[in-house]
């Protein structure tokens, strides 16, 4: 945790969510999980 600390992160965890906000499902990486559940 000291690290993380000392290290700036450069907005790592903030535009991750940040684009993928309004779509539920993440357009950028097609999980195997989606398909497979709509096929169901």
């Amino acid at each position: 945790m000291a690290r993380l600390d000392r290290t700036p992160q450069p907005q790592k965890p903030k535009p991750a969510p940040k684009p993928n906000g309004t779509s539920a499902q993440p357009p950028q990486r097609p999980t195997p999980l989606i398909t497979d559940y709509a096929s169901l």
